[in-house]
């Protein structure tokens, strides 16, 4: 085990190696890029949520000045893709999507596009294309679709059932006779909108050499995939950069419009823009899965928990998507953090006629956090067992086997999250629970595990590669992508602490298909760990290499040589020792390898989840359903912090977004049209920044995960998890109405409040 406070680099509160350039207006996104004959690209979207078309008549807008191409669906290539296909994980992903369709299945569907000199003429082009549309019946709630009789939203899909995702473990009905307390409950979800400051934008450029794409992407490399796929071209002729990216949060998992953008281009031969409007963004890429989390779970008197059986019904919306993993991903989320016995779950993803649902931070979890995580507490009441020690009780520790790998888990902070999140909200000496005539204080709390990478479902791997200048800095080259997390800066943290160099030494070079080496994309927590194992490992080699040559130029045992300070030293006699450069010099006329590179390859052996305890202290206006935070803590195991100064930001950054998945954010469809109605920052509601609680208390617990580098694992997306039922049980505490509907608006509230009073 590495003692975090030996280290230079790695553990320290360092600012974010881009911040200067996104401070001083200098980072360049993909909106920003302005080729030479540059045209932009815009997108005829369907006003109806299910329909065929009839006829489509382009003359006008192709005679329209300054139009270079007018394409439908009877242009692009008829090949079947899947935007979020993680080379074909999991296997038979539906392939149900073109660039173009001839049926819409949601309102925002793309039916046809155009090219044009400036956007004004583009948007103008479009308002001349005349399309017939037959209208076709819809379905818009998941429970609707799957009954007999529904509208198809696909052919071949048996009551518009996407996929069934089973998993089982134990024997679940022997759990259930076992148990002295039996609860049995439903929940529902809503849709939430990732509103990242940054809308969807990709510049595409096809030339005799292939093509290339600056995207707004999270997953570069898988978007190549999908891209090549869509086009049929080879890999090789498509090269995705990724530049400066404006938040994702999942919400850039997948190739949007690369494919089409490319298309365009190869038509005109000329660079082509496509930059979604803020409406576009909400009405046609992707939100959090809405759905019914149905759960029933079973405990004996002194409350350890004996079986747990959950039925998950998502609404996947018009496509696949990566519907079909977040459905199973919902599922495995549980046996991560309790120890189940008895586990069975049944998750359907359901095709409608809404916006496609896709991935968001979480990742399923939430979804299942905010149903179980107050079956807990609501047995822990009838047990008349304490909220913390029933959670004390059943969460799995070190030593336990992980259900998915079936090697027992080296790291585990839950115990030690809920001893201090207990201590720091005041769990055992609450203050009164009136605060005025009308406002009552509440205590809630829940905890929440995420898996790190998506191992041992498939392959996680990640490469690196550090080439060391002449000078004695080094360029770090990696394929995993930063999009504001921070992930560049801890990458080059683990770079410089492994080679003794300070973090200004390390310019860092991320995401270029062409140029970089491979990486799955960020998704699954698992940047840190797999990525930052890749770049260890090139450190590791990198450094190797010199103490090998400087033992040579020094005379001495490789062995006793270390990097540190811009150099290799002996640890035996510190007079013995070269700089980076001098070294470099030397090597150029005594080393059959004049310049050095380290490379680094690594693949997840297994999976590590990270933990977290969230409590919150609140008070609730009892005449107006109002909700004030008065203090929220949360307590998060990632191993060892690489950059705790982030990983407070993470945290801090999953309660604001966890409150307003909680307390306001809804994508509202109209229940007729299946419209978005709230597709801008005016009717969609996220939570301001005067509105936050103004006591966050973000504390790290302190572990160490020996697979991961220096000690670390994922940290971004579990704090999300727990936020919404620590509310809820809140809400409970203080009086005595329990919420079972997101979001739990004042109005939700006060209407539940008004109802149990009568």
């Amino acid at each position: 085990m590495i003692n975090v406070s030996d280290l230079k680099t790695v553990g320290k509160r360092m600012p974010k190696v881009e911040g200067m350039a996104k401070a001083k207006g200098e980072a360049i996104y993909a909106v920003d890029y302005d080729l030479p004959g540059m045209l932009y690209g815009k997108i005829l979207r369907s006003p109806y949520a299910h329909a065929k078309v009839v006829s489509m008549d382009t003359s006008a807008a192709e005679k329209l000045s300054g139009v270079r191409a007018v394409i439908t669906f009877k242009d692009v290539p008829k090949i079947l893709f899947n935007p979020s296909n993680r080379y074909n994980f999991p296997p038979n992903i539906p392939q149900d999507q073109y660039i173009l369709s001839e049926k819409a299945r949601f309102v925002g569907d793309e039916m046809a596009a155009v090219a044009a000199e400036s956007e004004e003429i583009a948007e103008e082009a479009l308002k001349l294309i005349k399309v017939e549309y037959e209208e076709l019946p819809a379905v818009f709630d998941p429970e609707e679709a799957m009954k007999p009789g529904a509208p198809k939203v696909h052919e071949g899909a048996e009551n518009n059932v996407l996929a069934l995702v089973p998993i089982e473990q134990g024997d679940i009905e022997k759990g259930f006779k076992e148990a002295d307390l039996i609860l049995e409950d439903e929940f529902r979800v809503t849709k939430q909108h990732h509103v990242c400051i940054e809308p969807h934008a990709c510049v595409a450029s096809y030339t005799s050499e292939g093509l290339t794409v600056w995207s707004s992407t999270q997953c570069p490399f898988q978007t190549r995939y999908v891209t090549a796929k869509a086009l049929s071209l080879p890999d090789n002729k498509v090269r995705i950069i990724k530049p400066f990216v404006g938040g994702g949060f999942g919400g850039k998992d997948e190739a949007f419009h690369e494919p089409l953008a490319g298309f365009l281009s190869l038509k005109t031969g000329r660079p082509v823009k496509i930059e979604l409007t803020r409406e576009e963004d909400f009405n046609a890429t992707r939100t959090r899965h809405s759905g019914v989390v149905r759960v029933k779970i079973g405990f004996k008197k002194d409350g350890t928990i004996v079986a747990l059986h959950m039925r998950n019904i998502f609404n996947a919306g018009a496509y696949s998507a990566a519907s079909p993993r977040i459905t199973r991903a919902s599922g495995s989320r549980p046996i991560g953090l309790y120890r189940l016995p008895n586990y069975k779950y049944e998750g359907y993803c359901i095709y409608t006629n809404v916006i496609p649902a896709g991935a968001y931070r979480g990742y399923g979890n939430p979804q299942q956090g905010f149903a179980t995580e107050q079956l807990f507490d609501i047995a822990a009441e009838k047990l008349g067992i304490d909220k913390v020690e029933m959670r004390l009780k059943n969460a799995v520790r070190v030593g336990d086997i992980n259900p998915l790998t079936k090697s027992p888990f080296q790291s585990c902070g839950i115990q030690d999250a809920l001893k201090k999140g207990a201590e720091k909200i005041g769990w055992h000496n609450k203050k009164p629970k009136a605060i005025s005539k009308t406002k009552l204080r509440g205590y809630g709390m829940a905890i929440g595990a995420h898996w790190t990478s998506i191992t041992p479902l498939a392959s996680e791997y990640s490469c690196a590669t550090i080439n060391l200048n002449t000078d004695g800095t080094i360029n770090l080259m990696i394929g995993a992508s930063d999009l504001g997390q921070g992930l560049d800066t801890v990458m080059s943290q683990i770079a410089a602490e492994e080679l003794g160099l300070p973090l200004s030494d390390v310019s860092i070079y991320p995401g270029d298909t062409a140029v970089t080496p491979w990486d799955g994309g960020a998704y699954s927590s698992k940047s840190t760990h797999v990525a930052g194992n890749g770049v260890w490992l090139a450190a590791k080699d990198l450094r190797n290499k010199l103490t090998k040559e400087a033992a040579r130029m020094l005379n001495v045992k490789q062995e006793d040589l270390v990097c540190r300070d811009r150099k290799v030293v002996s640890k035996v006699d510190s007079s013995k020792s070269v700089s980076f450069a001098d070294l470099i010099s030397w090597m150029k006329n005594n080393s059959p390898e004049p310049y050095s590179i380290g490379r680094g390859i690594f693949k997840m052996p297994t999976n590590c989840p990270t933990y977290i305890a969230n409590f919150v202290e609140l008070g609730i206006d009892t005449e107006t359903g109002e909700i004030d935070v008065l203090k929220y803590v949360a307590c998060q195991d990632v191993g060892t912090a690489i950059n705790p100064m982030q990983v407070e930001g993470q945290m801090e950054g999953s309660v604001h977004q966890g409150m307003g998945y909680a307390l306001m954010e809804d994508i509202i469809v109209d229940k007729e049209t299946g419209e978005v109605l709230n597709a801008n920052f005016v009717d969609y509601k996220i939570i301001p920044a005067k509105d936050m609680p103004r006591n966050i208390e973000a504390e790290l617990i302190p572990t160490y995960e020996p697979t991961g580098p220096f000690g670390a694992k994922g940290c971004s997306e579990v704090g999300l998890t727990p936020v919404a039922p620590s509310i809820a049980n809140a809400i409970y505490d203080a009086t005595g109405v329990r919420i079972k509907e997101l979001p739990m608006t004042k109005e939700r509230i006060f209407t539940a409040i008004r109802q149990h009073k009568t």
